[in-house]
């Protein structure tokens, strides 16, 4: 809710441009009555460019508890003068609901682009405010520009790592299929004694061929898995240590430039930064952690 507290502030043609952000395709009047939640969300974990079916899920899931929590929001209004306001916001639930079910995805990336158009205006507006204090802005956004671009080379090395994961479970179902056929190969082997001499030897033939065949793969296939696992380790290995890392910088460095920053604007300084970018990096964090 931090930034649509700003972003009302605007004034001139800043304002404009966030007012020409809105429209049928998402009101204002959404953006002003789920502030708190809109802002709450991570519309950033999901993948607008290389999406899978879970991100495809995650959307379709956002957009049912917008849903909802304009409904919820509608049915809170109440006495003469919120009446028009519940049978607005009951509209508003209603035309989103028809909108985007069908393509969850775009409104993730509404919403995306609206929250990010909303900061920089912010941010502009912030930097030509402060003066002097402009330059220390420039450098704390190219931070935390720095620390965003981290995590969305975080999220994509743990997107390949799910990928590679997945793969390898399909590889290692298949080796147990391969594995109990040659199981069920090696019992038809020890049956072939009640069989006459003739029939038992040229099925004898067949199967101890087949057996052959499927041994040899499952040697190489055993070999194959192993290297799979020890990546996919190394992988998750990696993965961590840079989330370490980041932990690191946000933990030891960047709360603690935070509170400066607080102390000095309680002095008249000005004021940057705000401790919403490190909640949302902190639930990011959360969200890359391996289960």
């Amino acid at each position: 809710m931090a930034m649509w507290i700003q972003a009302q502030q605007l004034q001139g043609e800043a304002l404009h441009q966030m007012q020409a952000l809105y429209g049928q395709h998402f009101p204002i009047e959404v953006r002003h009555y789920l502030a708190q939640w809109i802002e709450s969300q991570l519309w950033y974990a999901i993948d607008l460019y290389h999406y899978l079916y879970s991100d495809e899920t995650k959307a379709k899931r956002l957009l049912d508890n917008l849903v909802a929590e304009l409904q919820r929001k509608a049915q809170l209004q109440g006495g003469e003068d919120g009446f028009l306001l519940k049978i607005k916001l009951g509209h508003y639930a209603s035309q989103l609901k028809s909108t985007y079910d069908r393509c969850p995805l775009e409104l993730v990336r509404c919403i995306k682009h609206i929250l990010h158009s909303e900061q920089r205006l912010v941010q502009e507006a912030t930097n030509a405010s402060c003066g002097s204090g402009g330059q220390a802005m420039d450098t704390l956004s190219q931070r935390h520009q720095q620390i965003n671009q981290a995590f969305e080379e975080l999220r994509l090395a743990t997107q390949e790592t799910e990928n590679e994961l997945r793969k390898l479970q399909h590889s290692q179902e298949y080796f147990i299929i391969q594995y109990q056929e040659n199981l069920r190969i090696q019992a038809q082997l020890s049956s072939l004694s009640s069989l006459p001499p003739a029939e038992r030897t040229q099925r004898e033939t067949t199967l101890q061929s087949k057996r052959a065949t499927v041994e040899a793969w499952l040697t190489r296939e055993a070999s194959t898995l192993q290297k799979y696992r020890l990546n996919l380790s190394e992988q998750h290995q990696k993965t961590l240590g840079l989330l370490r890392k980041q932990q690191t910088l946000i933990l030891d460095e960047e709360l603690i430039q935070w509170k400066r920053r607080q102390q000095l604007a309680g002095n008249g300084g000005p004021h940057e930064g705000g401790l919403d970018v490190l909640q949302s990096w902190y639930m990011l964090e959360m969200f890359l952690l391996p289960s």
